[in-house]
């Protein structure tokens, strides 16, 4: 029983990548017939007069350990009226 169920298996894993294999085969075929440019455009260097900043890395506390100041605001705020902005 053992022997049928690892026969099985292989033979599943062994379709499915036969199958996957002939899907990039056709994929790849339809692409070429039908003339479709699948390559991106390469990045070279970025365009002139840009400014490159190089500013250095936050070294503040993290935003989770930060103090929020004390809200000021009503809740619920009543309609027509303007919230906290």
């Amino acid at each position: 029983m053992k022997t049928l169920f690892k026969l099985m298996i292989g033979t599943v894993v062994l379709l499915g990548i036969l199958g996957y294999a002939g899907f990039l085969a056709l994929e790849s075929y339809i692409a070429d017939e039908i003339g479709l440019n699948t390559e991106l455009p390469k990045v070279v260097d970025v365009p002139p007069n840009t400014k490159r900043l190089h500013h250095p890395s936050y070294t503040g506390l993290p935003p989770w350990r930060m103090k929020r100041p004390t809200d000021t605001a009503l809740y619920p705020i009543q309609w027509g009226e303007t919230g906290p902005a």
